[in-house]
């Protein structure tokens, strides 16, 4: 009797942490609240999912952890600089995210290509970043995708991964659905290759 006591205690508790949870969400402002929101769903991110041990490259600085637990909760970076250095603009984290001016973007995207890259050369051979899948002719541009892998899906077959990164908490994504955008995202990187 005292463990099913204890049991029922503990569902009440938990439900009663819920409901409260809710609540202080929905008490945010609206773009905190998608954010977390999609982070409870999670439809999005997870976040520190392992030790992050110096051996295997995973170790942050005191101030990327700073960064990392503020772009997650949708607060303001600590140590983000005035202005932009690419467009002169006004820095936010919202705008390093977006502005193709300042190449955070793109280092953002290739550090994310080399990561991938590296574990996926822990358990498959063949691994190129940047491969050329096809040159380009008279004045059409080449495609060139992010990364080669052989034997991902058949031992002697090569596949090829073209990776997009999305600011989910982009203003022009802001009344529309995670996984639409994330659909979008995709149906653009086929079309791409169509």
């Amino acid at each position: 009797i005292f463990a099913r006591e204890q049991t029922a205690e503990r569902a009440l508790g938990s439900q009663q942490d819920s409901e409260r949870s809710q609540e202080l969400v929905r008490e945010l402002a609206p773009p905190a609240r998608r954010t977390l929101e999609r982070i409870i769903e999670g439809k999005a991110s997870q976040w520190l999912t392992v030790i992050p041990l110096a051996a295997d490259g995973l170790d942050l600085s005191p101030t990327q952890f700073q960064d990392a637990l503020c772009m997650r909760y949708c607060k303001p970076l600590l140590s983000l600089r005035g202005t932009c250095d690419g467009c002169g603009g006004e820095m936010s984290t919202n705008h390093a995210l977006n502005c193709k001016r300042g190449g955070l973007v793109k280092q953002g995207h290739d550090q994310m290509r080399d990561v991938i890259a590296g574990l996926a050369r822990q358990a498959f051979w063949g691994v190129t970043v940047e491969p050329i899948m096809r040159e380009g002719d008279a004045g059409e541009p080449g495609l060139v995708a992010d990364i080669k892998i052989n034997g991902v899906w058949d031992r002697e077959r090569a596949s090829f991964y073209d990776l997009r990164v999305v600011n989910a908490d982009a203003s022009s994504y802001s009344s529309r659905d995670w996984l639409a955008v994330a659909e979008d995202a995709a149906r653009a990187k086929h079309r791409k290759y169509d």
